[in-house]
């Protein structure tokens, strides 16, 4: 049986008008945390399908790691503490981490965004939606992707499409509809951009988007918005600029195409002879300081297939894949989300069942270090 990882994805959503709006509730003094674990420990009893989603390394060299219904957890390199709902975070599940280039670091929840100013210590949430509201009048909109352009522009990529700032935020600021109705973007697709999953900007200053929700892989070139299907795949979910410029997207069944869109010859490079990896779900992408490329992906869930999937590493040079796995290099879990690739040049793997492991190049027996319980 093949996975179904979409239960979160609220398509039923998709004809409530949009208004983009944000609001900000009071900033929130960080809770002064006192209980720490050397490792990874869930305290709010979620199920084995439950993961380890989104990982980032800040400027000052701490770890954090995002999960599906544990909240948030920082690592400082000694030991681990965990941030819920009651110390500030909108929502226990984390679908991304992002750092912009002021270092504010920023959490994308199922209930918007939750900013982090690592030297004040004060968390301060921001709400991305639309007149829907749910409930309770609780207004949700799960935020999947978040990213700073070059010219400081922010990117936040939502349930209910894609939203746009461009200053840094603060209580009287609003995010905007990308797709508004008053913008003059060539959409002839008429693409919506709802649940994009990761977003890049390109050598040339393109921006790319991964869609969740089967639109594929989309670009933006400042005047046209467009797209195709790697691989004939509709539903892409992370993206990669590699050293040389080639752009890498990672999709649902159909493992990874390349695609050399600086060079003359324009040209898309599957890897469809590599068995299984050519039809396994790609969440994540990292180029080491060697040129070779981790991928972070998924070949089944509760079933056989379990047995398959885990890391994958590619060697541009020799043109080849390696790849790793639970039972034979002490993978937590096959299922892998997300590869965080240190300054230190450290990988740490996020998986399934709240498992989180470092990469060991030198184990003898096992190449994977055990960080969750």
């Amino acid at each position: 049986m093949k996975r179904n990882h979409l239960t979160y994805i609220f398509l039923s959503l998709i004809s409530v008008s949009c208004h983009g709006q944000v609001k900000t509730d009071s900033p929130k003094t960080e809770t002064v945390k006192t209980v720490t674990h050397p490792k990874l420990v869930r305290s709010q009893g979620t199920d084995e399908y439950a993961n380890v989603h989104c990982s980032l390394e800040d400027k000052n060299g701490n770890l954090w790691f995002g999960t599906t219904g544990e909240g948030l957890y920082k690592y400082d390199g000694k030991s681990f503490t965990n941030f819920l709902t009651a110390d500030g975070i909108k929502g226990n599940n984390v679908w991304c981490a992002y750092e912009d280039k002021a270092g504010n670091l920023w959490f994308g929840t199922d209930y918007g965004i939750c900013t982090y100013d690592p030297n004040s210590k004060n968390l301060k949430t921001f709400w991305v939606y639309e007149s829907l509201v749910y409930s309770g009048d609780q207004p949700q909109n799960a935020v999947h992707s978040i990213f700073q352009d070059k010219s400081g522009k922010y990117w936040v990529g939502t349930d209910r499409g894609v939203f746009t700032c461009s200053e840094s935020p603060n209580e009287s600021t609003d995010f905007l509809p990308f797709l508004g109705s008053s913008n003059m973007i060539i959409n002839q697709k008429n693409l919506h951009l709802r649940v994009i999953s990761d977003i890049l900007q390109d050598q040339s200053g393109k921006i790319w988007f991964a869609s969740w929700n089967n639109e594929g892989a989309c670009s933006f070139d400042g005047k046209t918005l467009t797209s195709f299907d790697p691989n004939g795949d509709n539903m892409v979910y992370s993206l990669l600029e590699d050293k040389e410029g080639n752009l890498w997207f990672g999709t649902r069944e159909h493992g990874v195409c390349r695609y050399d869109g600086i060079g003359p010859q324009k040209s898309y490079t599957n890897f469809a002879d590599i068995p299984t990896f050519s039809t396994s779900c790609v969440y994540s992408m990292v180029q080491d300081k060697d040129g070779m490329i981790w991928f972070a992906t998924e070949f089944g869930s509760g079933s056989s297939y379990d047995k398959q999937g885990g890391v994958w590493r590619y060697d541009p040079k020799a043109n080849g894949f390696t790849n790793f796995t639970k039972a034979g290099d002490g993978l937590t879990n096959n299922s892998v989300f997300t590869v965080l690739k240190t300054n230190s040049n450290d990988f740490w793997f996020g998986t399934r069942n709240m498992g989180l492991c470092k990469f060991d190049p030198m184990g003898k027996k096992q190449k994977f270090i055990l960080f969750s319980e």
